[in-house]
């Protein structure tokens, strides 16, 4: 059942045309996030997460229970 909120699920349809994963997580992966045991690792320690990446990593934290950033 999803649950992110409105507005996020709103934003990621507008940016990616659907409210699906795939957006989201192709999105993360060109950007160069790695994905370990449902947890988010940035490209480089030093990476400054923009807000469509941190949007990204939220609504897949919210609608589908991936783990956060680490």
């Amino acid at each position: 059942m999803p649950q992110a909120s409105h507005e996020l699920r709103e934003a990621i349809g507008q940016h990616f045309g659907n409210v699906s994963m795939d957006g989201p997580v192709g999105f993360l992966f060109g950007h160069g996030f790695k994905l370990f045991n449902w947890h988010w690792i940035k490209p480089m320690p030093s990476h400054t997460v923009s807000t469509m990446e941190a949007a990204c990593i939220s609504f897949l934290c919210t609608e589908f229970d991936f783990g956060g950033l680490i």
